[in-house]
């Protein structure tokens, strides 16, 4: 019965000091700013949750008029993922028009839902957003809204 309490007490300590090395499964992400910019790519998609173009927080490569790959820092680190669908038809872009792309790594996903606020114009490259981004990592979730521009 000694031998029996001894190993439950010392079972109870391993136990405990484990649960408090590790991360907190809820931990907040959080979504920081990517420098250098211009490293990640030429043409693409650039969306600022500061509603400034001066520092953005999600890129999106463009290969041709498809998006191939993005990036979006988390936790300070600028993170790479790659395209997985999209919703966009082949309709024109209009003003309201509508579309999600969902992009990927090994255990994050973002969900980005592109809104039309300025189409290109005739002889234009650029279309303007505003986005609403689902950043998911295990069981953590972040969404944030953020302005941008497509094109080149």
């Amino acid at each position: 019965m000694k031998h029996l309490l001894i190993c439950l007490v010392v079972l109870l300590g391993v136990t405990s000091i484990s649960a408090q090395t590790r991360r907190p499964q809820n931990a907040e992400l959080k979504i920081g700013i990517i420098d250098n910019d211009a490293e990640y790519l030429d043409c693409g998609c650039y969306f600022s949750a500061g509603g400034k173009y001066e520092s953005y927080n999600f890129l999106a490569d463009m290969d041709g008029a498809k998006v191939r790959r993005a990036w979006i820092n988390i936790n300070g680190r600028v993170t790479p993922l790659k395209f997985v669908s999209s919703t966009e038809g082949n309709k024109p872009l209009k003003k309201g028009s509508s579309y999600v792309e969902t992009y990927r790594s090994s255990n994050i996903t973002a969900r980005v839902t592109y809104v039309v606020t300025i189409p290109n114009r005739l002889g234009d490259e650029i279309i303007k957003y505003a986005a609403t981004i689902v950043v998911t990592k295990g069981n953590n979730s972040k969404t944030f809204k953020a302005v941008g521009e497509c094109g080149c």
